[in-house]
């Protein structure tokens, strides 16, 4: 934040936000405060003392007495304001990403507009473990943890689809083929043609 710890200590947090909370980010840091839930994970925009902002994926926990009173909140804040300014820099130029999208050094799926995937590249076959015929054509449902669909997930799709935002950041928690499964933060980015029609989304999936 470039701010010192004195400086930062006694603010609230939402003073360093560069954008209002979405009626639905309210609504989680109330079932928080009232034990309806213990975690939750959210992209934000954050604020730096010389005016500059950065993306990150916010992860919230709830600590309670004996009680399930809240006593505090602990909020663990990762800046992945490279993750995403990479995948609009590959977006930018499907010569260029199919170029480096098997090198590349992070998981990354291709995904259509159903989120069944289209192809994936070397770090992705060795994170979930499957080969990347086995992961192409079937839905991203059946690499969650649970197998279902999830309503965030799917208002994210539509999102992307419908032009309402380029890239969207996330949390999940994915299965490996050997049945372990891992916590990921994910942010998936739009891919359009040149009249702006959404064509496919690409994935990038962080253990």
């Amino acid at each position: 934040f470039g701010y010192s710890r004195e400086d930062l200590l006694g603010h609230r947090l939402r003073e360093f936000w560069a954008e209002h909370p979405s009626p639905e980010e309210q609504a989680i840091s109330e079932e928080l405060a009232l034990g309806i839930r213990d975690r939750s994970g959210a992209p934000r925009t954050y604020l730096r003392q010389d005016g500059t902002q950065f993306h990150a994926f916010a992860t919230s926990a709830a600590i309670r007495d004996e009680e399930g009173n809240l006593l505090y909140g602990v909020r663990i804040i990762q800046d992945v304001s490279d993750q995403v300014q990479a995948l609009e820099s590959l977006v930018d130029s499907e010569a260029r990403f199919r170029a480096v999208f098997q090198r590349a050094p992070l998981p990354m799926l291709l995904i259509d507009a159903e989120t069944h995937v289209l192809d994936v590249n070397d770090a992705a076959v060795s994170l979930f473990g499957y080969d990347s015929a086995e992961m192409s054509g079937r839905p991203m449902r059946e690499f969650s943890d649970s197998g279902e669909v999830r309503l965030d997930g799917m208002r994210e799709s539509e999102m992307l689809i419908a032009g309402e935002a380029n890239v969207v950041s996330s949390e999940r928690t994915y299965q490996r083929k050997d049945g372990t499964t891992f916590p990921a933060q994910v942010s998936t980015a739009a891919v359009r043609d040149v009249q702006g029609k959404f064509r496919y989304s690409i994935r990038a999936v962080q253990d």
